[in-house]
């Protein structure tokens, strides 16, 4: 997925960014821009990096509703088939017997 496509790529970004360091470190007559490009390679990476954040955490929150959903239908429906059979009981019959089962 995009977190692993992203870790795969780490030693690149380390690579690209130590080399930027070298060269700005030895006073290279394009040290500013190469600086500038570190920068903005940093920033897209970590633009890219809170992106993937956020999409975890829609995820998961997306994966916690769905699981509350199907809780919440199975809950429902067992509910629902507890309200009929008690709705439709000969409760002067019933009573006994539930009182039995109490003891």
């Amino acid at each position: 997925g995009y977190k692993a496509d992203m870790d795969a790529h780490s030693i690149m970004f380390d690579t690209f960014f130590a080399r930027a360091n070298e060269l700005t470190d030895a006073d290279h007559f394009a040290s500013a821009e190469i600086e500038q490009k570190a920068d903005d390679v940093r920033t897209q990476r970590e633009a890219l990096a809170d992106l993937w954040t956020d999409l975890e955490t829609l995820f998961e929150h997306s994966l916690e509703m769905l699981q509350v959903e199907e809780e919440s239908a199975a809950a429902t429906a067992w509910l629902e088939s507890r309200l009929a059979h008690v709705a439709e009981a000969d409760h002067e019959k019933d009573l006994p017997a539930f009182l039995a089962r109490q003891s």
